[in-house]
């Protein structure tokens, strides 16, 4: 029922009916970014490949120490935490990569190859695709970016100012597995089984540098990440029209999805200049250094059964009806670590005003200069689930005069729930946040056309559709925008929207493969979802 306009048609290749076998390599170059110097955060072996292998993974050392409990320094009122001597060697165990190193950006490279074929097997025909392609390429971008504020006499007054200069190395991986079976050798009964992979990686360095209005100064902010996002697909599907039974067809499907996004140590500095002077000193703020270690997973399960049977009006014309069930269950899970070199201060501008990377050496960690510290926040982590069942049906039948229906009634029952969590701490400590949202929907829908002229249409239709908040927009859980401007979070008591939309086009097919069309929409929403900026 999640659907408010708009027509998207997705089909997977099938395997082919004779063999074929084809490869392309392909190299890319940006005339604003290919062979011009850059700034690079630090590169791992694996890294053109878009997979980071574990070297940004928490050290051995702080793994086991974070899966027992939250780093903290201990005190005389609990027995949790750490001596300062064990958080000097868990400080000094995290890699030293806060460095940028300005070199010139290599070409985009890609390559994409398939494979398939079909034989007869099993008293039918069966076949067989096989794809995979791989892409590397790199964007420079320098902008300029302004955030306003409305002042005390109602005037626009500035609040920060900054140039930014961002560096993205995107590297993807896809691949795809399709078998079918025809088992009649025809279309009467089509079985298939799809996998998908899909791999998005980026490497970013992000910084900016400009006027902040909190300090009334100038501030640098630099961001190094590294973000993996993985997409696994499985769905079998199967198609069968019984003849036997006036043509009845019945399709069905099953679909598993694994998702995951894993975000291992991004690294954040930002140094404030000190009045007119070229003298940049580390923040003393939350965000004045920061490493974050993120992964979350998403698992999904997609049931579908319809049955369609076609029948004759009154006066004879061809007709269908259909009828499905559908069941979808989403579950998230996402864990979030944040760590921060604290203190310092007792080392003095010499070494405050130096890069991070000769700031955060082993002999500024310890007693009397830079302590771990964690810095978790307590809705950086959730769990979260969602399951949609769903009843339908549809006609589509002629209504005579050159009249065509297509209407339909889709029931829907919605359930949502997210529950925020800090590692390692007592819920009478710290209350965990938790959202839940549960509606019934009946969502009515037709649209009605007719060919009133032999080239042309016209279409009416009205349909009743929602807006569900998704997980990220219920979650609490706090993300800090690279600008610093803004502390962006979801809101748990959040409505789901309804929105009736009504549609009006005219086409008119004057040519082969040519369409002129002239339409016009209006959607009333009830209960929108919408940002909101508080200052």
């Amino acid at each position: 029922g999640e659907f408010s306009g708009g027509f998207v048609v997705l089909r997977t290749r099938v395997p082919p009916e004779e063999p074929e076998v084809k490869l392309s390599v392909g190299m890319g170059i940006r005339l604003d970014t290919t062979f011009l110097p850059a700034q690079h955060g630090s590169v791992e072996a694996a890294d053109f490949l878009g997979v980071d292998g574990g070297a940004r993974a928490l050290p051995g050392p702080l793994e086991k120490a974070a899966e027992d409990s939250l780093v903290l320094e201990s005190d005389m009122f609990s027995d949790k935490g750490f001596t300062p001597q064990e958080l000097e060697t868990l400080g000094e165990s995290l890699k030293n990569t806060w460095a940028l190193r300005r070199r010139d950006v290599m070409p985009d490279f890609g390559f994409s190859a398939h494979a398939g074929g079909s034989t007869e097997m099993l008293g039918g025909v069966g076949g067989g695709l096989v794809a995979l392609s791989f892409g590397n390429s790199w964007e420079h971008r320098t902008w300029r970016e302004s955030i306003f504020k409305v002042g005390e006499q109602s005037g626009v007054e500035a609040m920060h100012s900054y140039d930014f200069d961002e560096l993205n190395n995107n590297i993807s991986l896809a691949g795809l597995l399709s078998l079918r079976l025809l088992l009649d050798g025809d279309d009467d009964h089509d079985i298939r089984w799809t996998t998908a992979l899909a791999r998005i990686t980026d490497h970013t360095t992000k910084i900016y540098e400009g006027y902040n209005g909190d300090v009334s100064g100038d501030i640098r902010v630099s961001r190094i990440s590294w973000v993996e996002r993985m997409l696994v697909t499985n769905q079998l599907w199967g198609h069968h029209r019984l003849g036997g039974l006036d043509g009845l067809e019945l399709d069905w499907r099953y679909a598993f999805s694994l998702a995951t996004r894993d975000e291992p140590d991004r690294r954040e500095v930002r140094v404030d200049r000190e009045g007119d002077q070229d003298r940049w000193y580390l923040s003393d703020r939350p965000e004045g250094n920061q490493r974050v270690f993120s992964d979350g997973l998403d698992l999904t399960h997609d049931v579908r059964i319809d049955a369609a049977l076609p029948f004759e009006q009154w006066s004879g014309e061809e007709a269908k009806a259909i009828a499905g069930v559908a069941v979808v269950a989403k579950s998230r899970d996402v864990t979030t670590r944040r760590y921060r070199y604290a203190g310092g201060e007792s080392l003095g501008a010499e070494v405050q005003t130096l890069p991070p990377e000769q700031q955060f050496v082993p002999e500024n960690i310890g007693l009397g200069g830079y302590q771990l510290s964690e810095v978790t926040l307590g809705t950086d982590s959730f769990t979260a689930e969602h399951q949609i069942a769903a009843v339908y049906a549809m006609v589509d039948i002629p209504l005579g005069y050159d009249l065509r229906a297509v209407a339909g009634l889709r029931y829907e029952h919605s359930r949502q729930l997210l529950e925020t969590f800090k590692p390692h701490t007592d819920p009478d400590e710290l209350e965990p946040e938790r959202a839940s949202l549960e509606t019934d929907d009946v969502m009515p829908s037709i649209n009605v056309s007719w060919a009133f002229y032999e080239d042309m249409v016209l279409r009416v239709g009205y349909s009743r559709t929602v807006n569900r908040p998704d997980f990220r927009e219920l979650s609490p859980a706090v993300s800090i925008e690279v600008t610093g401007g803004r502390l962006r979070k979801g809101n748990p008591n959040l409505k789901r929207a309804t929105i009736d939309n009504v549609d009006l086009r005219w086409e008119w097919y004057f040519g082969r493969g040519e369409q002129l069309s002239v339409g016009a929409f209006f959607k009333s929403f009830t209960d929108p979802i919408e940002n909101m900026v508080i200052t």
